[in-house]
C-alpha cells in the first residue's frame, strides 16, 4: 500500500490526522515548512498513541514549488490539511487569500501531475456559512459569496481558495479525484504546545484573557472527528466530488454557553472563564446539518459538550499547569521525599510530556529561564522556599505539574513564590546552567555573563504583577538542549 501525504502536518488537524493514519497501519509522508520542527512532530504524533517508525517528513512550503513534486511522489492518496490562519486578520486581504489560493493549487497541481487518486482538502464552514441568509440554516449546497460586505479576509480566503480548487478540477483535473471536508469550530485535546486557532481561544478563555465572551454563535467538531471523516472520505469511491460539513450533533452554541459547560464540569480550573457577554444585538444561531457525512460515510461525531471538556482537561494538563519539558525523572520516590502522593494516570501523562525535545524547550524554557533566582548561603532561594540546588528547583516543578490540584491554583502558587521572592541575578549563572544540564540531561553550550533585563513575566497571563527586578533569562538552543546568551 502506498504513502498517504499529509500537508500541515505540524498542525493542529495535520498531526491527529497523521496519528489516526499511522494507528490504522498505514504509512505517513508529512510536509512542514521546515524540517527543525519535526522532533515536535514525532513527538506529537506518539501523544496521540501512534508509532512514528512509519512516518516520513519533508520540507515543503506553500508559498513556493519547491519541494512539492518530491512529496507528491509516489503517494496515491493526499490530505491537503494545510493553510495559513492569522490571530491578527491583514490590513490587505491578499495577504492571506493569495497564499491560500495559490497554495492550494499548487498542491492539487503536483498530485494530479504524480497521479494520485485522490485529494481530500481541508476547507471550514467558512466557505459555506458566512454570508447571512433566512433561517441560517446550511448544508453542503451553501455557499460565502466573498463579495458579502464586511467579510473578513479569512472567511473570503477559504471561499476563494475552495472554489479556485473545484474550479481546477472540474477543468484539469485529469484521473484526481477532489473531497472536501468542512469542519466548523474545531476543538478536541492538543497533542502539542502549538495550539490551534480554536484551542487558543479556549485557553484564553481558562486562563482569564478573554473576560468577556464574544456574542457569537458556532458549531463544534472535535479534531479527532475530522481526521475520521477525512479518512472516511478517502476510503469511500462514493464521496468523489462531495463536500462534507463536519460539526456535532446538536444546537450552535456561544462563547458563554461553553463558558457554562466549562464552569459546570471542570470546577476551579474554570474559575477564569467569562460570565458576561460583549453587549450587542442576539446574532443568529446557525443549523448547520451534518447529515450527509452521516448517511453516506457512517461518520458519528462525538457530543459537543464532551470535547469542550476534553480540550481544557487536555490544556490543563500540557500547556497550562504541564510545564514538564523542563522536568528531569519522575520517579515515585523522588516525589514521595516531597511528600507527593502522585497518581498513576499523572506520572503517565509526565512521563509522555518528557518525550519533548530541545524544540519545545525553546518556549518552554520561559519558565524556568525568568524564575527570578537569589544565592545565600551557597543556596538558591525562591521566595521561602530554600532550594539546595537547581535539582531540587526541578523538583519544585515537578510537584506544580503532578499535583492534583488544578492549574491556575498551581500558577498562583508558583506567582506568589516568584514576586515574594526576587532580589538579584546569580553571580555565576553558566556554573549554574552547567549544573542544572546535569539534572535536567541536556548540554549547555556557549558563554554567558550576568545579564541585568527586565522581562515580562510568563505569569503575567495569570494576573500576576511582573516583579520590577533583575531577572536571568537563558534561551535553549536549537537541537542540542541549552545554549546562554546575553539578553540585551
Amino acid at each position: 500500500m502506498n504513502r498517504v501525504l499529509v500537508t500541515g502536518g505540524s498542525g493542529y488537524v495535520g498531526t491527529h490526522l497523521i496519528a489516526a493514519l499511522l494507528r490504522a497501519g498505514r504509512s505517513v509522508r508529512a510536509t512542514v515548512r521546515s524540517t527543525a520542527r519535526e522532533a515536535d512532530l514525532r513527538a506529537a504524533v506518539r501523544r496521540g498513541d501512534a508509532d512514528d517508525t512509519g512516518l516520513e517528513i519533508v520540507a515543503a512550503d506553500l508559498t513556493a514549488d519547491d519541494g512539492w513534486a518530491a512529496a507528491v511522489a509516489g503517494c496515491d492518496e493526499v490530505h491537503h490539511v494545510a493553510s495559513p490562519f492569522p490571530f491578527v486578520q491583514p490590513e490587505d486581504p491578499d495577504e492571506l487569500i493569495v497564499p491560500a489560493r495559490e497554495g492550494t493549487l499548487r498542491v492539487l497541481r503536483a498530485a494530479r501531475e504524480a497521479g494520485a487518486r485522490r485529494v481530500v482538502l481541508t476547507s471550514s464552514f467558512a466557505a459555506i456559512g458566512y454570508t447571512p441568509k433566512p433561517g441560517a440554516e446550511f448544508t453542503e449546497a451553501d455557499w460565502t459569496d466573498p463579495d458579502t460586505p464586511g467579510l473578513a479576509p479569512y472567511p473570503r480566503s477559504k471561499a476563494i481558495a475552495e472554489r479556485a480548487a473545484w474550479d481546477l478540477m472540474e477543468r484539469d483535473g485529469g484521473d484526481t479525484e477532489l473531497v472536501v471536508v468542512n469542519p466548523t469550530f474545531i476543538l478536541g485535546p492538543a497533542l502539542t504546545i502549538d495550539l490551534g486557532s480554536s484551542t487558543q481561544l479556549i485557553k484564553a478563555m481558562l486562563d482569564g484573557t478573554m473576560n468577556v465572551a464574544p456574542r457569537q454563535r458556532f458549531g463544534v467538531v472535535d479534531v479527532r472527528d475530522v481526521a475520521d471523516l477525512h479518512i472516511r472520505a478517502m476510503a469511500r469511491p462514493e464521496a468523489a466530488g462531495k463536500r462534507f460539513l463536519a460539526v456535532s450533533d446538536g444546537p450552535a452554541l456561544s462563547f458563554l454557553e461553553v463558558a457554562g459547560i466549562l464552569r459546570r464540569r471542570l470546577g476551579p480550573l474554570a474559575a477564569r472563564v467569562p460570565t458576561q457577554e460583549v453587549p450587542g444585538n442576539e446574532p443568529p444561531r446557525p443549523v448547520i446539518h451534518n447529515d450527509r457525512a452521516r448517511d453516506e460515510l457512517g461518520w458519528s461525531p462525538r457530543p459537543a459538550e464532551t470535547t469542550i471538556v476534553q480540550t481544557a482537561e487536555s490544556l490543563r494538563d500540557l500547556v497550562l499547569g504541564g510545564r514538564a519539558g523542563l522536568l528531569p525523572r519522575l520517579e515515585p520516590r523522588v516525589l514521595g521525599a516531597l511528600g507527593e502522593e502522585v497518581p498513576e494516570r499523572r506520572l503517565k501523562m509526565a512521563e509522555r510530556l518528557l518525550e519533548w525535545d530541545g524544540g519545545h524547550l525553546r518556549q518552554e524554557g520561559k519558565l524556568l529561564g525568568l524564575l527570578p533566582l537569589r544565592e545565600r548561603g551557597g543556596r538558591l532561594h525562591v521566595g521561602d522556599t530554600a532550594l539546595l540546588a537547581v535539582p531540587s528547583l526541578c523538583a519544585f516543578l515537578q510537584r506544580l505539574v503532578v499535583h492534583e490540584a488544578d492549574a491556575a491554583e498551581r500558577a498562583r502558587q508558583l506567582g506568589r513564590l516568584l514576586v515574594r521572592g526576587v532580589k538579584a541575578v546569580l553571580e555565576r549563572p553558566l556554573d549554574l546552567l552547567r549544573h542544572a544540564s546535569r539534572s535536567i540531561g541536556f548540554r549547555v553550550s556557549g558563554g554567558c555573563r550576568p545579564v541585568a533585563v527586565h522581562a515580562e513575566s510568563p505569569w503575567r497571563r495569570f494576573g500576576f504583577p511582573c516583579p520590577a527586578t533583575r531577572e536571568l533569562r537563558f534561551l535553549p538552543g536549537l537541537k542540542a538542549g541549552v545554549s546562554t546568551k546575553e539578553v540585551r
